[in-house]
């Protein structure tokens, strides 16, 4: 499966461009329009906008093969766009090549009112006026009416004046994606791909077995069967059925390289869409991400798995939602146990599938010589079906003629044993000396590395690798996606045969080795040669080696020397010993890796100007070496955890040094002034070097991405500066005050900046940093900082996230805090602040507040309906705040889409009416589908009268007749709860005739203790469907139609045992619970009454003023 004849492509040959934008120039092309169109570039989808026309071209012919020949059509609609006879043709020719497809139309409103359009008043009247006097005929002008009406009837998006273009943009791009996802599920993928059909027919049966449990399907076969391709179409056609999806490659080879918690984390943020994090930054998240995955439906597939600890660990069948699906490949059948519901067995191709895959490979869609196709039938009987060596041969044959195809089969006779490898050996025949040496490098050196990475490796050896990779991923050798180079372990196997093969019973005679027991005797006894170019040992494979101060003296042309260990095992030992010294490093090295390298430095004849990459984390360095070096090449240096470490040579001379990676290197003073004056350094970590006391430069540099210096508590001077507008400057717990200058002269752009713990700062460094674009600022426990935010707010417009955690000085915000429009996350976590300016109500971004633990916290004024995250757990004073209400039709973007969360956890004092102002906010929330997921809690056991179903026992019967019709299924809960210790957990259980039927999706839990009785409120939107299902089963099984099920839901409380071995004692009680469908009558009534014009709270609004007559430094004493 792998090449394929044209009739299996689309029949519908795609279109030129994704997207076609039709705008007016002069209201958006410098504005929206082109941040749009950006944001579309960078999704990969290929955008026709006007400025494309080439010059010579005729403007109209052009714009109309453009709108023929897209797939989606924006149509952004702003004020003068119907003075512009071009944008009234082109609306109208998009909807000739749209008919029956409205849903490919995506009207964009921006600054005009969408009736304007629809009516063509306003604006639009008077350009409809202009037309008619300039003559233009009554039929043309109906059909433009006819189009714009039909547009602004269309479901569309509204920019007005006050929204926030960048999130619009953002749901937009969404939007666009989601409208082509479907659009280009085509067979396209499939191109190539013989006797797919058929394969994916079966597996798809087997997955689509009519139950809504997690299905675990297994495809077994032998190695380069095609179980991967299979897995990846089956993948292609199905991901957009489902909530989360991942495609896990290479299971086996990933889990050894990086750990198996490794790729769990991989899996889990993948599913739920989130970003790369760093290491462990899972943990922290752990809870919520997997509350979020088990409401999930996904699709996931499990490529090459060879162990079943893989499966127990990577896909637990109970952390899923109802109807995921789990595909998994493998060679071994014995690692699939008891795991999985049904096994498919990959088969070979027939022989017609097999002629036509290896036709397609050798032939292309060019004419065939009969003579050769004869010989063509011979090579694929050869091949036994396998399409992996049926694609590497027809590539390896591909152009040859007759004689070089005869004399290739018969070569293919004399081979002893027809084996996978032994064919797939054959293809290194095609290569030149350079392409062979680049293969069998990156297959023994460098298979999952970055692309850049080995280029400047092997460039560095003389390579010209670019056009080497294009060659070798023609020839199916390898495979670059992700920016990362991909090649199947039968061809790694492939390349070190090859390599044994240079000499079978001579190790030293070999160009490259990996063999860790070869490596130590060839090391231990000083017998390498000239012929060896790479070592690759793996550390944590040998036992500690003493080795002469001549070890490597024997192995002067070694450009690769790679000490490593496993990727999860944080440190082996100085495995390598040199009881004497080390006299000898080779000069040509490109790459030098030596994880835990035992010495104090580098021998003093080591010459590194080869040098591309130094990785030598965890050693006992002191210094690399004295004086000057030419290192030209260098790119990449990490000593991390060198403790040792003391001081760093001149680099001046490394003019493409791009990375430093110091983390931890508790000796070091100083770095050396030639690295910060690097116009190509982008990265400088120095996390944690506790003897650092200076970081300066003279140098504005130019590429400077992220300087790290948290914990560097010695840091007393700091001044460096970059023109980077993504800067990330992190001076967390260092020394630095606010006294801070710019040696360059010039301010440094700064996307970022953490001042964490930095307890000296007593304003933002205005003198170093411009701060107009500044988006992140972390000043936890800076409370010196307290008294200057008012002029901080001043400079910060720009700003999205502000924390301010911990800052004990911290009593009030000042009212301009209103000035940061773009704010969109405050955390006040544990400050001493009182109340918030009612300025609060006025930032229409914000989504996050945390004011966890602020115990002298009393009122909140009223608070933005953009608020969807708001935690004040043990804010012991709070009596009072109200929310602004959504209106209606507003749409609010939320970064907690699928969870929603208001916290009043042991806020004893909060009134009622402030409750009630929550609820409200909670359930219009609900009401409107703003919300997904949302979480309410809040002192007291009074809950809402609206509950349809309410009663003092743990459990509560439902007669489905009486809910009224129509209803989506939502259900809201409440419990209300005695005293409980962290880690409480309160679940819903469905029972149908006394049989336990489901757990409900979501449950509530609490992190904290609860000091008094509290009211837990979630809803569910998605259990009742597994009900549901099981009550049809109970129909059919009891064949009447009078079947009426008794529906119950048992309220259940489950504490962790770590909280009951902690705090000594069980949790609380339930006091009363109550359970309310979306569709009850009182419900809707209190909806209707909340959408009413809330009044005022009168003591709130008392409060607020004796707020504002309150002088800030009467606060401070």
């Amino acid at each position: 499966m792998a090449s394929s004849s044209s009739a299996n492509s689309s029949s519908q040959s795609p279109k030129k461009y994704d997207v076609f934008i039709s705008f007016r120039g002069e209201d958006t092309r410098f504005n929206f329009t082109s941040h749009l169109h950006d944001a579309l570039r960078r999704n990969q989808l290929d955008t026709y906008i006007d400025y494309r026309l080439e010059k010579g071209d005729e403007v109209w012919p052009s714009l109309e093969r453009a709108i023929e020949d897209s797939t989606l059509f924006l149509v952004i609609f702003s004020e003068n766009y119907a003075s512009s006879t071009w944008c009234l043709k082109e609306l109208t020719k998009i909807f000739d090549c749209s008919k029956n497809q409205d849903h490919l139309i995506i009207p964009v409103f921006y600054r005009v009112d969408p009736s304007h359009v629809r009516k063509q008043s306003g604006s639009y009247q008077k350009a409809f006026e202009e037309h008619e006097n300039k003559g233009i005929n009554t039929h043309q002008l109906q059909i433009w009416r006819g189009a714009l009406t039909h547009a602004a009837n269309l479901a569309g998006w509204s920019c007005s004046l006050d929204r926030n273009e960048a999130e619009l943009i953002k749901e937009i791009m969404k939007c666009v994606v989601t409208k082509l996802g479907p659009k280009y599920q085509s067979e396209d993928y499939l191109k190539g791909l013989i006797g797919i059909h058929k394969r994916m027919a079966y597996v798809e049966f087997l997955l689509d077995n009519g139950s809504n449990n997690v299905q675990y399907i297994a495809i077994w076969g032998m190695g380069g069967i095609g179980k991967t391709t299979l897995a990846k179409a089956l993948f292609h056609k199905l991901r957009f059925d489902y909530e989360g999806f991942c495609f896990l490659a290479n299971v086996r080879e990933e889990s050894k390289k990086y750990g198996i918690d490794s790729l769990r984390e991989k899996l889990i943020l993948k599913l739920l869409r989130e970003r790369e994090s760093p290491i462990g930054m899972l943990d922290a998240i752990y809870p919520y991400a997997m509350r979020r995955l088990g409401r999930k439906k996904v699709f996931i597939v499990l490529d090459d798995v060879d162990d079943v600890e893989q499966l127990k660990i990577l896909a637990k069948r109970h952390e899923f939602g109802s109807g995921s699906k789990i595909l998994i490949t493998t060679r071994d059948k014995q690692v699939l146990g008891n795991e999985v519901d049904d096994i498919y067995v990959l088969e070979g191709l027939n022989d017609d599938e097999a002629f036509d895959l290896f036709s397609i490979n050798a032939f292309g869609n060019g004419y065939v010589d009969p003579k050769i196709r004869e010989l063509a039938v011979k090579v694929t009987q050869y091949a036994t079906a396998n399409p992996l060596a049926l694609k590497v041969l027809g590539s390896l044959l591909h152009g040859k003629n007759q004689v070089a195809w005869e004399s290739q089969l018969n070569k293919l006779q004399k081979l002893p044993c027809p084996k996978i490898n032994d064919i797939l050996k054959m293809s290194l025949e095609g290569l030149d000396y350079e392409e062979k040496n680049i293969f069998l490098d990156i297959a023994c050196f460098f298979s999952y590395s970055y692309v850049e990475d080995v280029i400047k490796l092997l460039d560095a050896c003389g390579y010209s690798t670019i056009i080497g990779l294009k060659s070798l991923e023609d020839k199916a050798l390898l495979e670059t996606h992700d920016g990362r180079i991909h090649i199947h372990h039968l061809i790694i196997e492939m390349a070190r045969q090859t390599i044994r093969e240079e000499s079978l019973n001579d190790p030293k005679r070999r160009s490259r080795l990996w063999n860790s027991n070869e490596i130590s005797e060839i090391l231990k006894e000083n017998m390498g040669s000239e012929t060896i170019e790479g070592i690759n040992l793996n550390l944590s494979e040998v036992e500690d080696i003493c080795l002469s101060p001549q070890a490597f003296c024997s192995l002067p042309n070694l450009k690769f020397l790679d000490f490593h260990t496993n990727f999860n095992v944080h440190k082996v030992g100085n495995k390598l010993q040199f009881p004497c010294g080390m006299e000898f490093l080779p000069n040509k090295l490109r790459l030098l890796r030596w994880e835990e390298y035992p010495l104090k430095s580098l021998p003093a004849t080591f010459k590194p100007e080869h040098l591309v990459e130094i990785r030598m984390r965890n050693s006992n360095l002191t210094k690399f070496w004295d004086g000057v070096q030419n290192l030209v090449n260098l790119s990449n240096i990490d000593l991390s955890g060198s403790k040792d470490l003391i001081e760093l040579p001149d680099f001046s001379k490394a003019i493409h040094l791009a990375e430093v990676h110091l983390n931890h290197c508790l000796e070091l003073q100083s770095v050396h002034p030639s690295i910060l004056s690097l116009d190509s350094l982008r990265r400088l970590s120095l996390y944690h070097c506790k003897a650092l006391t200076s970081l300066t430069s003279n140098t504005h540099l130019k590429s400077l991405i992220d300087l790290d210096l948290e914990g560097c508590s010695r840091l007393n001077k700091f001044s460096m500066t970059s023109e980077n507008c993504e800067f990330k400057l992190n001076l967390s717990s260092t020394p630095i005050n606010d006294e801070l200058c710019s040696s360059s002269g010039c301010l440094s752009k700064l996307d970022s900046l953490f001042l964490d713990e930095c307890e000296s700062v007593k304003s933002l460094p205005y003198k170093l940093i411009d701060l107009r674009n500044l988006r992140r600022l972390h000043a936890k426990r800076c409370n010196k900082l307290v008294p200057n935010l008012h002029s901080i707010f001043d400079e910060v417009c720009a700003l999205e996230v502000l924390r301010l955690e911990n800052c004990s000085e911290l009593f009030e915000l000042p009212d301009n805090i209103s000035l940061l429009s773009s704010l969109r996350e405050l955390r006040l976590k544990e400050t001493n602040i009182e109340t918030l300016p009612s300025s609060i109500k006025l930032l229409s971004s914000l989504q996050h507040l945390d004011l966890k633990g602020c115990e002298r916290l009393r009122f909140l004024p009223k608070l933005p309906p953009s608020i969807s995250y708001m935690i004040t757990t043990n804010c012991l004073s709070l009596g009072t705040l109200d929310f602004l209400l959504t209106n209606e039709g507003e749409e609010v973007k939320h970064i907690y889409e699928d969870l929603t969360h208001f916290d009043f956890l042991n806020c004893m004092k909060l009134d009622q009416q402030s409750i009630k102002s929550a609820m409200a906010k909670v359930v219009l929330g609900i009401h409107k589908g703003i919300y997904g997921t949302v979480y309410m809690h809040y002192p007291g056991k009074i809950v809402p009268k609206w509950f349809m179903y309410r009663t003092t026992q743990n459990y509560i019967t439902i007669d489905l007749s009486s809910i009224p019709q129509p209803w989506d299924g939502t259900f809201i809960f409440y419990v209300a709860f005695s005293k409980s210790t962290p880690d409480t957990k309160i679940y819903p259980i469905w029972f149908i005739d006394g049989e336990f039927a489901c757990l409900a999706e979501y449950s509530s839990d609490t992190d904290d203790f609860t000091l008094s009785d509290h009211v837990f409120l979630w809803n569910d939107r998605n259990s009742f469907r597994e009900v549901q299902t099981k009550i049809e089963e109970k129909k059919r099984d009891a064949q009447t139609s009078t079947y009426h099920p008794l529906l119950e839901i048992a309220f259940r409380v489950k504490v962790s045992i770590f909280s009951i071995r902690y705090n000594g004692k069980e949790t609380g009680e339930i006091i009363e619970c109550g359970v309310c469908p979306t569709s009850a009558l009182e419900y809707q009534n209190y909806i209707q009454q909340i959408q009413l014009p809330l009044q005022p709270n009168p003591k709130s609004i008392a409060m607020e003023a004796a707020s504002r007559k309150r002088k800030y430094h009467s606060l401070l004493r």
